[in-house]
């Protein structure tokens, strides 16, 4: 099932890169710097990843580089309006995707995957069915919104819940006052479906109680060792990486580390770092690091209100990145090309204010 999701979504990679580039006439900004890092990270990834095996080389060298690629194709304003639009636009398609997702996920859950939380790209939990909100019909709002909680629930994922709740709260906090009161009103009543219709497949697929058995499960490691088990992993897998880093500090800190499996000191052994951002700048490096900054266009404009919703919602993402390795994933790509944006504008923004203030007579 790993395996498959890994191809998946190398798939989706590759099919959103060529409708945006065919059909949109959109065009990578790739700037002197970031061509000759990407292609320092991709000689590096076949030399330090040779003795472990061709396919570790290629898998690797795909998480370093998607990510980059998101960055220096997404032109963000316009992207932004263009995504609402068109989420609204294919609600359908929106739904479909949404239906397969769950229907895959309960396929797993009753022939017994209970080992593994996973259900698709997060791109549609807490992006897509967010954006679907923004306009059209009730019944068709309802829809996507019952499907995407549900999925979202059924994944036992806690940083996706966690991420999710904390999401919806800015959500609100930023709108709250702007949205009227039919709106308001609306979104009480969606999201009171959505909560009964996710309580009503939890019992479907767990007769034996698997979701309060998982929450309960979560709630007992935390009060028995101070500390949830999947915290302690992953502190863990840093802790590994670290030592092994040190070991060889000039090359792992120019190019990164190998994509050699770890052993913890619980005997566990695993491939990566379950944390997208420190597996992202222990296996590429200051090579990888100095790509980042030099891809991506410069951001001239302030950031409309379209795409600061955008921003608030694409944390989710971020947040759900720090329990998982999402490198492939498309929502990963995108999220932190956004967020990327953001922080650009606000750093010139930041010293065009304190210029004034130190012009400013005293």
């Amino acid at each position: 099932m790993l395996h498959a999701q890994i191809v998946g979504q190398l798939v989706l990679n590759a099919a959103a890169f060529f409708l945006l580039l065919r059909f949109r006439g959109w065009r990578p900004d790739l700037s002197p710097v970031l061509v000759v890092c990407l292609a320092a990270l991709g000689l590096a990834a076949i030399a330090k990843n040779i003795h472990v095996s061709p396919l570790s080389a290629a898998i690797d060298l795909c998480r370093l580089v998607i990510p980059l690629l998101w960055v220096a194709l997404l032109p963000i304003p316009s992207f932004a309006a263009e995504f609402f639009q068109q989420v609204v636009r294919h609600r359908k398609a929106v739904i479909v995707v949404l239906a397969v997702q769950i229907v895959g996920l309960a396929a797993g859950r009753l022939i017994g995957w209970q080992g593994s939380y996973l259900a698709g790209d997060p791109l549609v939990p807490p992006l897509v069915f967010t954006a679907a909100l923004a306009s059209g019909n009730l019944a068709g709002q309802a829809v996507t919104l019952i499907l995407a909680a549900t999925l979202l629930v059924g994944s036992l994922k806690r940083a996706s819940w966690l991420a999710a709740f904390v999401v919806l709260v800015l959500l609100v906090l930023s709108s709250w006052r702007s949205l009227s009161r039919p709106m308001l009103a609306r979104i009480a009543l969606l999201g009171f479906v959505a909560i009964f219709a996710v309580l009503a497949f939890a019992q479907a697929l767990s007769p034996n109680g698997r979701l309060i058995a998982r929450a309960e499960s979560i709630a007992s490691s935390v009060s028995q060792s101070g500390r949830d088990d999947a915290i302690n992993q992953r502190l863990d897998e840093v802790r590994v990486e670290v030592d092994r880093l040190l070991a060889a500090p000039v090359p792992a800190f120019l190019v990164g580390l190998s994509s050699d499996n770890m052993r913890l000191p619980n005997g566990q052994s695993t491939h990566a770092i379950h944390n997208t951002l420190v597996f992202l700048l222990l296996g590429g490096g200051v090579v990888w690091l100095a790509a980042l900054v030099s891809a991506g266009r410069k951001q001239t404009m302030g950031a409309s209100r379209t795409e600061s919703i955008l921003t608030v919602i694409v944390m989710a993402t971020l947040l759900d990145s720090l329990g998982e390795n999402m490198a492939l994933a498309p929502s990963f790509g995108l999220a932190l090309a956004i967020a990327l944006a953001q922080l650009r504008r606000l750093v010139p923004a930041r010293r065009g204010q304190m210029q004034m203030s130190e012009s400013v007579p005293r």
